[in-house]
């Protein structure tokens, strides 16, 4: 499997750019459990795989995780809601699955610099993303275990996940998209401002 753009804070810098328009990211050292924290313990999410709720298709028992890719294949963009991240998806990870769930790696950089990397999936029926797995500076995953349903909201780290839910990973009225194509045509046809050209 490729390596992710990432590296140990010991180890040799090997940088990597996330291209979106003329908009560049270099992506840094990845801060353990960032991505989750903050979270609340009992946030009403739906619980394991097997729960499926009125309305929604039974989730898959196993999800497989994506290889990394070239770095043109990354697109840059900007939260709804002003925090101090940036934020960019591998278009290559995105696909919709047979479960209704749109699937993507998610690249968080924080206001520190400190970059992280995770594989996730948002549940557009009832407004949820769940993390699948954290990416190692070697390009491994780290599973997520027992990996829980999460309530999209607009605070927090959650507004980059109520973007990507209201903007792209969804249709209008939490619709699931027919595939991933349809996602990334939605990033790369965005002439609302939502697709950042920020320098890094």
């Amino acid at each position: 499997m490729p390596s992710f753009p990432a590296r140990l804070i010991i180890a040799v810098f090997l940088p990597l750019a996330i291209v979106a328009g003329c908009g560049e990211v270099e992506v840094k050292p990845q801060e353990p459990g960032a991505l989750i924290r903050g979270l609340p313990r009992d946030d009403g999410g739906s619980g394991d795989w097997e729960e499926v709720l009125d309305g929604t298709l039974p989730e898959n028992q196993y999800v497989n995780l994506p290889e990394s890719s070239a770095p043109a294949t990354w697109f840059k963009f900007k939260p709804e809601r002003v925090i101090k991240h940036e934020t960019a998806l591998d278009s290559a990870s995105i696909s919709v699955g047979g479960d209704g769930i749109t699937r993507y790696t998610l690249l968080i950089r924080s206001a520190s610099g400190v970059d992280n990397v995770s594989y996730e999936g948002i549940r557009c029926a009832t407004q949820e993303w769940k993390m699948y797995a954290t990416g190692r500076p070697d390009g491994s995953w780290s599973r997520v275990p027992n990996p829980r349903w999460h309530r999209i909201t607009q605070t927090g780290l959650n507004a980059i996940r109520y973007t990507l839910f209201n903007e792209y990973a969804c249709d209008r009225d939490g619709v699931t998209p027919a595939n991933g194509a349809a996602v990334i045509a939605r990033i790369r046809k965005s002439n609302d401002g939502m697709l950042s050209t920020r320098q890094p």
